[in-house]
């Protein structure tokens, strides 16, 4: 399951709760059933399209809300096409979201552009024992150990030269080195 997914830019701020003028997408992904997910409209920009793939549908199971985002991990996800919201250049920007994890094994629950082996941003879980981050080809590996059957709020943070994953509000991960340019994605934004 994925439940809420926060995408900022310019900006830091780890648990951001709601829309301000930084937020380039959020969306809770909560429906209970079907496959019409929507976008909040944060910044009068106009909601972006999101398109279920494969067997995503929503489930009644949620921490919050009416519903959440479920995906039999065969392909299926939620995906809204190219954006230069996504072109984060050297700028802060904060992914923020929960996952609940049906199993162990590997999840890819966001992926910007195709942020493992091109440009963009990805976030891999790799239950029970780590999550990679990558950024245009650039992989940082946090130790952070997850179980099935729970739900978990992960984060990842640019600020300056720093890269710092979060979860459940703990810092994991720091690492410092020099910002990698994430500019000319040219690819959707698959979630799950």
């Amino acid at each position: 399951f994925l439940i809420s997914l926060l995408i900022a830019s310019n900006c830091y701020a780890f648990g951001t709760a709601g829309c301000d003028d930084k937020v380039v997408f959020l969306s809770h992904l909560d429906i209970s059933s079907g496959t019409s997910f929507s976008e909040e409209d944060c910044n009068g920009q106009g909601k972006k399209i999101l398109t279920a793939n494969g067997n995503a549908q929503g489930t009644p199971l949620s921490k919050f809300g009416i519903g959440a985002y479920l995906g039999d991990g065969t392909g299926d996800s939620v995906s809204t096409p190219d954006s230069p919201d996504w072109d984060f250049g050297t700028a802060d920007f904060t992914i923020d979201f929960w996952v609940y994890l049906e199993a162990t094994g590997l999840y890819v629950p966001v992926d910007i552009g195709n942020g493992i082996s091109g440009i963009g941003v990805a976030i891999q879980i790799n239950s029970p024992t780590n999550v990679s981050l990558y950024m245009s080809t650039g992989e940082i590996v946090a130790t952070a150990p997850t179980t099935s059957g729970q739900y978990y709020h992960m984060a990842m943070v640019r600020y300056i030269d720093e890269e710092y994953f979060a979860l459940d509000g703990v810092w994991v991960s720091v690492t410092n080195r020099d910002p990698t340019d994430i500019t000319g994605v040219t690819d959707t934004m698959k979630i799950g």
